[in-house]
């Protein structure tokens, strides 16, 4: 892609996250042609997104959003006609429960990150457990995350060195769900 829209929540959060790829989508010679905001608590996109759809950017990147947010965007941008990639970097896809209330149709042409766990390649045993002490739910991607983190550090303070920077760079290799 040489021509990328950004639409972002215009906050802290958002606006430094948009600062980060301005200084990458530059250094790698990619054009923004929009770039919009939305307040925090928006519920109508339709104006920032129509904005955008004219532009002709492909595809769509966009930032801070929460789940309930994504949803109405996604919604909206259909009922505008936009057909464009739209990559949501947040990871908020990978909830199978974000997924089934999206459903197929708004999530069609959406792309996310996702943890090697999530797609089912690695972490079979740390999901069977959860499931059993959570009803039968999957665990979302923090929480697999913070079980990781929790083990790093907890591998890093058997390490030799002064301070925990020290134990932390001394650890070579951590395998996590």
């Amino acid at each position: 892609y040489t021509d990328i829209g950004i639409l972002y929540v215009n906050d802290e959060y958002g606006k430094s996250l948009v600062d980060a790829l301005l200084i990458e989508t530059e250094s790698a010679g990619i054009t923004v042609t929009a770039q919009e905001a939305y307040l925090p608590m928006a519920t109508d996109f339709r104006t920032v997104l129509a904005k955008i759809n004219a532009t002709e950017s492909e595809p769509l990147i966009f930032i801070g959003i929460p789940p309930t947010t994504l949803a109405n965007m996604l919604r909206q941008a259909r009922e505008l006609g936009m057909t464009l990639p739209i990559f949501e970097p947040g990871g908020l896809l990978m909830a199978g429960s974000v997924r089934n209330l999206l459903g197929t149709e708004l999530i069609e042409g959406v792309y996310t990150t996702a943890y090697p766990s999530v797609l089912g390649l690695t972490g079979e045993q740390f999901i069977k457990e959860f499931r059993a002490k959570h009803n039968g739910e999957d665990p979302i991607w923090t929480v697999m995350l913070g079980y990781d983190s929790i083990h790093m550090i907890a591998g890093a303070l058997k390490e030799k060195g002064d301070t925990f920077t020290e134990k932390l760079s001394a650890l070579r290799s951590f395998e996590g769900v």
